[in-house]
């Protein structure tokens, strides 16, 4: 066979390879792809459904949000953080507005742990706190209640006994990365910062979600 010929047929068979090799791996799935998954609850004093989500504009004149995460499975900077919890407290820049990222507490002392969850929140979930704190938090879910606690700092208690229909104001806002989302209400919610006013509300909006999260390849 002439060699032109065979050439040819060499780079024939190589373009229908990288073509089949498309179809059984395509992009944006690849074969070995990581995730981050766990549990989301959000808790704040607006009324039900919040505004915040789709108007960015608060109910109450001081929207002090938090958000608690319990990751189930996953890593991220080469650290496992299986069973990670954190907090992440949102403050409102000026009265009747929605609150944006202020403060995250992370239950861990160790500090390439804590690291890990504060790169991962900000590269993915898009939050970018400017302060972090590390120390215990005391995570329980039991049912349909949820309880965190950070000694002398935060008690979070929300329920989500009721099957409340999450408004589409709020559904059709929400985070991407959310899925199974359900509305819920907030039982109790006391914190108590070294600086500033302590923060208390009760019978106000609540949310629980799902999220699972993809972590791209280095």
């Amino acid at each position: 066979m002439p060699l032109r010929r065979l050439a040819s047929l060499t780079s024939f068979l190589l373009i229908l390879l990288v073509l089949s090799c498309g179809l059984l791996y395509p992009q944006g799935d690849k074969f070995g792809t990581a995730y981050i998954s766990g549990t989301w609850s959000d808790a704040c004093p607006c009324t039900i459904p919040c505004p915040c989500w789709r108007y960015h504009e608060s109910s109450a004149q001081w929207c002090v949000n938090f958000h608690a995460f319990k990751i189930q499975t996953g890593s991220y900077d080469g650290v496992d953080l299986s069973g990670s919890v954190f907090v992440l407290v949102n403050l409102p820049r000026q009265s009747w507005e929605a609150p944006v990222a202020d403060t995250l507490f992370v239950n861990t002392s160790d500090v390439r742990k804590s690291a890990a969850i504060e790169n991962s929140l900000k590269r993915l979930f898009s939050f970018a706190p400017t302060k972090v704190s590390r120390g215990p938090i005391r995570y329980h879910e039991s049912g349909k209640k949820q309880t965190v606690s950070i000694p002398g700092l935060l008690e979070y208690r929300v329920s989500f006994e009721r099957d409340q229909i999450l408004s589409t104001d709020v559904s059709e806002n929400l985070y991407y990365w959310l899925s199974n989302a359900r509305q819920g209400l907030v039982e109790s919610l006391v914190y108590s910062p070294v600086r500033g006013k302590p923060v208390k509300y009760a019978n106000t909006n609540a949310i629980s979600a799902e999220f699972r999260v993809r972590v791209p390849e280095h």
